[in-house]
């Protein structure tokens, strides 16, 4: 069984050792995607149950992504999530557990949305 040792950084780089060979691994096609934090109300501050999706330009929508705790045993999903676009994206549109829905104009590539905005 190999034992996988990695460090990750801004330019989606992997060292990791594999059956005691170190090896440097450079993903050097990947784009950056739209960072989003998602800040619910206080009975619910990380927005667990929230859904998020990009709309293009053209109006098509990307997948949705709903914000989780954890997907397994002992297994935590991030709190921030990065979302891929295939062209420029439009609009963030955002439902709360509570059915509240919002749609932001995407300007930067670092989005915070607050529930009570």
């Amino acid at each position: 069984m190999p034992y996988i040792s990695s460090a990750i950084d801004q330019i989606s780089s992997l060292i990791a050792v594999m059956e005691y060979v170190p090896s440097y691994i450079s993903n050097k096609l990947s784009k950056p995607g739209i960072s989003i934090a998602l800040n619910g109300p206080k009975e619910n501050p990380m927005a667990f149950g929230s859904s998020i999706q990009i709309e293009y330009l053209n109006g098509d929508r990307g997948p949705k992504r709903e914000i989780r705790s954890g997907a397994g045993y002992l297994s935590q999903d991030s709190p921030v999530q990065i979302l891929g676009f295939k062209e420029n994206p439009k609009f963030i549109h955002t439902i709360w557990p509570d059915g509240k829905m919002k749609k932001l104009k995407i300007t930067k590539m670092q989005i915070a949305l607050n529930y009570d905005d």
